[in-house]
């Protein structure tokens, strides 16, 4: 029913020693009320076969998934004019070379995401523009081994609230402030790995970070807190679901506590606050060293 075997397909459910078959045409639909397709599509002209077969009316799909370097930044931009709404996930895998483009924008900004965005193993150039529209992003948002996902754009500068999951693994050019300058939610765990270049999760706006449902993970990120912001962007959380490990291979900065800098007092601060209790937090800096399990460093914050 979601379109993602032909209709041609022939199954046979053998069942007991005697081999009956059981033809599943007479079996229900597990998901017998989603009436939208999901669609596997695998280079540029089984793309181009898509985004040409629709009908009059933009299609709503549940997941989208798409791969192969072959794929043109042309043809994917044309994706907009089949599908109008993703209920489900929404994944480029595997498309393009370290030559080529992947662009968002002129796309994806005119279709109503209503799930998640997944980018895995993209070796080709992203442009993340076409997702600076949006708001809220109701499932997971995953980047995973995008060499060439910039760190000098706005990929998601209007989005307040992520409803799943945030996943930033690396390698990556980098993962900073500037990718969710306004995000106040995450409904789900924020987890960063591997990322060479994470150096920061606060701008200048005002605007911080508020809850997180889950866990919250940095974990293999030489450059965070170096010289930096240190833990800036995550002093006004309320709502910590999960655990927290932060696990860098740099020195962190303890007790600071200022408009430039906040350091690992913070959570410290939260425990005392109930945010999050003080056996789910360790935070371990460079050599390994514990900079906090269980409160061995004072409180910083506010009132």
């Amino acid at each position: 029913d979601m379109g993602v075997f032909s209709s041609d397909a022939i199954f046979t459910l053998a069942t007991g020693s005697e081999n009956t078959s059981i033809s599943i045409e007479d079996l229900p639909s597990c998901t017998p009320d989603r009436t939208s397709k999901s669609y596997v599509i695998m280079g540029e002209e089984e793309l181009k076969a898509f985004v040409n077969g629709g009908g009059d009316e933009k299609e709503t799909v549940y997941d989208l998934f798409i791969t192969g370097s072959d794929i043109t930044e042309g043809t994917l931009r044309d994706l907009e004019h089949r599908v109008g709404k993703i209920e489900g996930t929404l994944t480029f895998s595997e498309i393009g070379t370290s030559d080529s483009w992947l662009s968002t924008d002129q796309c994806l900004e005119f279709i109503d995401m209503q799930g998640s965005i997944e980018f895995h193993n993209v070796l080709a150039h992203i442009n993340p523009n076409g997702m600076g529209s949006w708001v809220k992003i109701p499932g997971n948002v995953v980047i995973e081994n995008c060499p060439q996902f910039p760190n000098d754009w706005d990929p998601f500068k209007s989005c307040k609230e992520v409803g799943g999951d945030i996943r930033i693994i690396g390698p990556m050019r980098g993962f900073n402030s500037r990718f969710f300058p306004v995000l106040s939610k995450i409904g789900g765990n924020f987890y960063v790995d591997g990322v060479s270049s994470f150096w920061d999760f606060a701008d200048d706006s005002g605007d911080d970070l508020v809850e997180i449902g889950g866990d919250l993970t940095i974990v293999n990120c030489p450059d965070f807190t170096r010289d930096s912001k240190g833990f800036k962007g995550f002093q006004n959380v309320t709502k910590i679901g999960g655990s927290v490990l932060i696990n860098v291979p740099v020195w962190i900065p303890e007790n600071d506590y200022s408009s430039s800098k906040v350091g690992a007092c913070l959570f410290n601060y939260l425990i005392e606050k109930g945010v999050v209790s003080r056996e789910k937090v360790r935070i371990i800096g460079a050599g390994g060293e514990l900079v906090l399990e269980g409160g061995t460093i004072g409180s910083c914050g506010g009132d």
